[in-house]
């Protein structure tokens, strides 16, 4: 991986790419070429020969398998003070203003941590008992196949003391509103690479469905990870919060300098937005949703 540092930017370049800063779409693009998706066409190539197999053995299913729902929710994330939810505050605002865009909702995650003032149960958060949280937990562990997806949490980690988790449910409440809904999610690395394992996980199954048909979800995230411009610039902000004690700052500090080195990795996100300017960083993620959600056929 290639940092280009260039005016106190940081951009997931491909290996040995240095240079000045990149335009929006080819930053894009170049994320986009080194993230593996879904191999469709490989899953496509394999389903073809099982076909194959079974009309020359004599073993077609007399009714065609169900397809999968398609869940693709927007996936944003970057470390604790980057400033990645004002950049989806100001984004929301002018959700949904294009007549061939898509309209993106926020799911109602679960946690244990304590409401924030104005914050309202079942609005901003399910606020619940650890005891709850984990034996919702329990049911992934479980492995327990309900309607809601395979476990009851898409994603769940344990974050600064206190645990976050995001349903199925959650999901396709905001993803069945209508056909031109789609879900935002606002995740840490943690949630993400549980996503990743569980798209893997679901791509599988399909490939070794049997004739009770093919998995209830087909999952595909779009994946931007949001950026500081350096270290220092978020070490700053997180500072300014004076929230924390000096042992706490350097507790959140270090798993933010992961969370960045993850970030950058190529082929961890389809796109990288390094936000040292708020107002451009708002233009380029709203052009980078609208590459990764082509306007849909009216």
């Amino acid at each position: 991986m290639t940092l280009s540092t260039r005016t106190g930017r940081a951009y997931a370049l491909s290996p040995g790419r240095t240079g000045s800063r990149p335009s929006v779409s080819s930053l894009w693009q170049s994320s986009t070429a080194l993230i593996p998706p879904v191999p469709q066409t490989s899953n496509k190539k394999k389903l073809q020969n099982v076909s194959q197999r079974e009309m020359s053995t004599g073993t077609q299913h007399s009714e065609a398998p169900t397809a999968p729902v398609l869940l693709d929710p927007l996936v944003v994330c970057g470390p604790s003070g980057v400033g990645k939810g004002t950049i989806i505050e100001q984004f929301m605002k002018n959700n949904g203003n294009d007549e061939d865009g898509w309209q993106f909702g926020f799911s109602v995650s679960h946690t244990t941590r304590k409401p924030r003032p104005g914050e309202q149960d079942g609005v901003h958060y399910h606020f619940v008992s650890h005891e709850t949280m984990q034996d919702l937990i329990s049911q992934n562990s479980n492995n327990d196949n309900s309607s809601n997806g395979p476990g009851y949490f898409l994603e769940h980690a344990h974050v600064h003391g206190n645990y976050y988790g995001t349903s199925w449910q959650a999901l396709r409440q905001v993803q069945e509103q209508s056909p031109h809904h789609k879900c935002l999610l606002d995740i840490d690395v943690q949630g993400v690479q549980r996503l990743k394992q569980l798209e893997a996980q679901l791509y599988q199954e399909q490939l070794s469905s049997s004739s009770s048909g093919l998995p209830t979800y087909r999952l595909q995230p779009k994946y931007v990870f949001i950026a500081p411009p350096s270290l220092d610039a978020l070490q700053k902000r997180l500072k300014a919060r004076n929230t924390e004690t000096p042992e706490q700052l350097a507790v959140r500090l270090g798993k933010s300098a992961t969370e960045v080195a993850y970030g950058m990795q190529p082929g961890q996100f389809h796109a990288v937005v390094v936000n040292d300017d708020l107002d451009q960083a708002v233009q380029e993620f709203t052009q980078v949703v609208r590459n990764l959600y082509p306007p849909r056929a009216t």
